[in-house]
């Protein structure tokens, strides 16, 4: 078996709007199409995580509750074409999902080769 360097890329989204409206499944079948054609694939990890955060300016504390996606991505892949563009990604989220925040890491994996 052999192993390669990734990144594994986490982003959580929310099931719904800021506003308490329920976010269409279409929007995350479209997300789910983009992680295919771009990285070749994701996970998507459910059931709804609950959370809560507090907005620094106001103090208001915002329920979450979101679904996990996970994506592998080739180490090189990751480096070249994907951190160029992870502000624009985060910020078509943002805009798309109507959220004031979407939280997203990523670290350094070592992974089978698939």
């Amino acid at each position: 078996m052999s192993f390669v360097p990734k990144v594994l890329l986490h982003i959580k989204l929310p099931i719904a709007f800021n506003d308490g409206r329920s976010i269409p499944v279409s929007y995350f079948i479209e997300l789910e199409k983009k992680f295919v054609k771009e990285y070749g694939g994701y996970t998507r990890v459910i059931p709804p995580s609950r959370g809560e955060w507090k907005e620094k300016s106001s103090g208001r504390v915002f329920l979450d509750m979101s679904i996990s996606y996970e994506v592998f991505i080739e180490k090189n892949h990751f480096q070249n074409t994907v951190v160029p563009n992870l502000d624009n990604l985060i910020e078509e989220l943002k805009e798309r999902f109507e959220q004031k925040a979407i939280a997203c890491y990523y670290f350094d994996v070592t992974s089978t080769g698939f």
